[in-house]
């Protein structure tokens, strides 16, 4: 149907003027966009002349394919639901999005689905309280096209039809998938009746810890989730109210514990500990005095003591080549995420979630423990012994100590499974294997990365 819509509009146009307005594709699309305006003149399937709008550049010969009709009635702002172009093709798309992202219109519709693109800067307005309040009971297309206006009619869908009802937000990293998710979810439990409060007040502090622990910044975005996720979301009475909530979560990038890109970081919370212990007793901070206090530092001593005297610098999982971090600090933040953020408030609101979600003290001390023994895991390097195989090194011996006593097991049994395996025989004995210190290294990541994915999946779990 569009094919046949799109030849007789074309040949109508064709039959009518002899020099259309169209997109052709740049020859140069690195440099800037990927279409750019012109006129053309011919017909038919032959070769076309396109004189260039944008560029005032020499005419340039085309094939009809190459390029495709555009409307100069379109107004400047660009039009809410794109499903309403003159001519709804890729360049036309994207010009419209364009032209509507210009004016900070984020959003755009084609037909049911909703587009929306990442401003780079906060919007407040646009999510505020007025903001839910105005998008309740309204069809789409009412108000101009917005994520509250999916989420409502999902809303009311439920209410009128008893039937569950599913939004699916995809997008490339860095596109704003978790800020959607998450004006969503604020949304329904904004409308939600008052006896879910509890449970809403649960499932809104999921969000920053699912982020804290499964969030790391990468060169294209600085709170790139490295996790799949399904949020479940039952309700009640008649679906004017929450009733419980689930989340599944798939493929956790466990490998970024321990090896990640030049200019990228590990995961976000990793940053936090070790930025709330270097401020741990300090008195400099009273949101590391929050922290500080919900945490009992003693046993994480060598955690602090690292901290205190090299930032970030002073893990290498956090600065793989002892660079220093971006910022200055312990922070895998920088000024998208706003000047008021600091890693150690952060760990603060950590704690906080954890706090609002029924974690007891006993649970939060655990965790922050197994953080600290990860990173301390991550300095250890290793020497050759006298059969040149390896051994933790003299002056990592303390660091191994104290990642043993975070774990609550013997520093000789945690030195034996990072540098020997036990091989079973087919029969029935064993024996050791000592490894050499490359193999070492690979176990000291892999044990790392697993204590951390075990971490993620307690946190879902407890979450749930």
């Amino acid at each position: 149907f569009f094919s046949a819509w799109f030849g007789l509009t074309w040949s109508a146009m064709s039959a009518t003027t002899s020099r259309r307005p169209v997109f052709y594709p740049n020859p140069s699309p690195s440099a800037g966009e990927p279409f750019l305006r012109g006129h053309c003149s011919g017909l038919g399937d032959g070769p076309v002349t396109v004189t260039p709008c944008d560029t005032g550049g020499d005419p340039v010969q085309l094939t009809a394919a190459d390029v495709c009709p555009r409307s100069e009635a379109e107004p400047e702002e660009g039009v809410a639901d794109a499903a309403s172009l003159a001519f709804l093709n890729e360049p036309s798309l994207l010009d419209n999005i364009a032209r509507r992202y210009a004016h900070d219109r984020i959003y755009t519709y084609v037909g049911p689905v909703l587009l929306a693109v990442n401003p780079y800067k906060t919007l407040a307005e646009l999510y505020s309280r007025e903001a839910m309040d105005a998008y309740r009971g309204r069809a789409i297309g009412v108000l101009p096209p917005h994520v509250f206006a999916l989420a409502d009619r999902a809303r009311r869908m439920i209410l009128s039809d008893r039937r569950s009802q599913s939004i699916v937000v995809s997008g490339e990293s860095g596109a704003g998938k978790t800020e959607s998710c998450r004006a969503i979810v604020d949304y329904l439990a904004h409308h939600s009746r008052e006896e879910a409060e509890d449970l809403c007040t649960a499932m809104l502090s999921a969000s920053p810890l699912l982020e804290a622990f499964g969030c790391a910044s990468t060169l294209r975005n600085k709170n790139s989730s490295r996790f799949g996720k399904l949020m479940r979301i039952w309700t009640a009475a008649g679906g004017a109210s929450f009733s419980h909530s689930s989340i599944e979560t798939y493929l956790l990038e466990k490998g970024r514990v321990s090896n990640h890109a030049p200019g990228e970081r590990t995961f976000h919370v990793l940053y936090y500990i070790a930025a709330a212990a270097a401020a741990a007793g300090a008195g400099t901070d009273a949101t590391a005095a929050a922290a500080a206090a919900a945490i009992d530092w003693a046993p994480l001593a060598a955690v602090t003591e690292a901290a205190r005297g090299g930032g970030a610098g002073a893990f290498r999982l956090l600065c793989p080549s002892g660079e220093a971090a971006q910022g200055g600090d312990a922070a895998p933040h920088d000024e998208a995420w706003g000047s008021t953020s600091s890693p150690a408030a952060e760990f603060a609101s950590v704690v906080s979630a954890l706090g609002a979600l029924g974690a007891s003290r006993g649970e939060v001390q655990s965790a922050a423990q197994i953080l600290g023994a990860v990173l301390l895991l991550g300095n250890l390097h290793f020497a050759d012994d006298e059969q040149d195989k390896a051994k933790v090194a003299d002056e990592r011996r303390a660091d191994l100590e104290a990642a043993a006593a975070l774990l609550g097991i013997g520093a000789a049994g945690l030195e034996q499974r990072l540098t020997s395996r036990t091989v079973h025989s087919g029969r029935g004995s064993m024996y050791s294997v000592r490894y050499d210190r490359s193999l070492a290294d690979g176990a000291r990541d892999g044990l790392a990365r697993e204590l951390y994915e075990r971490l993620f999946g307690w946190l879902v779990r407890r979450i749930n």
